[in-house]
């Protein structure tokens, strides 16, 4: 195991040790060269607020008495899984007798993302960086959209899924899109 701390200033090296599992997590117990390292790694949403990305874990170490906390794992495992039923866009409830939907697959290799907007199916590719979420480009069918509050909540839709730069799950596992203009939140 290598822990890297200090933004890369201080790399210590630790022998691979298995971990004690349990219901609550995985904890690995190591010793090297002088120090002590335990970590914890919890299988629970983690929101990282500087980067605006979920990850799938929390993880906490303690280094020689120092802890620390942060997120782990691949974002990729949060938004994966299944669709995603969309409740909100924009901070009104989605029109009543709709059912838009996301999902985020992995098609050859390539993250993408597709669902329906209420009348139409529409589709793209997303990219995951170190500072959120890029949804681009987004496609979609042109079939006629009636009644007229549905093709409205339709073109919301698709505004904000081009404008969305970040994501998190809050306490009740929901997913919120966020972009420069609202967000949009969803639920398996």
């Amino acid at each position: 195991m290598v822990l890297s701390t200090q933004y890369g200033q201080q790399q210590l090296d630790f022998p691979r040790v298995q971990p004690a599992i349990s219901l609550a997590g995985m904890r690995y117990d190591a010793a090297s060269e002088g120090h002590h390292l335990d970590v914890w790694v919890e299988r629970a949403a983690c929101n990282d607020t500087m980067a605006d990305v979920a990850y799938p874990y929390r993880v906490q170490y303690r280094l020689d008495g120092d802890e620390q906390s942060g997120c782990g794992g691949d974002s990729r495992e949060v938004l994966e899984g299944g669709e995603w039923l969309i409740e909100e866009i924009g901070g009104e409830a989605v029109v009543e007798d709709t059912a838009p939907t996301i999902e985020f697959i992995q098609i050859d290799g390539e993250d993408r993302f597709a669902g329906l907007a209420s009348c139409n199916r529409f589709m793209g590719r997303y990219q995951l960086s170190g500072e959120g979420i890029n949804l681009s480009p987004v496609a979609s069918t042109m079939m006629a959209c009636s009644p007229e509050s549905h093709a409205m909540q339709e073109l919301r839709l698709l505004e904000l899924l081009e404008e969305v730069c970040g994501f998190g799950i809050d306490s009740e596992g929901r997913l919120h899109l966020r972009a420069g203009s609202g967000e949009i939140i969803a639920r398996r």
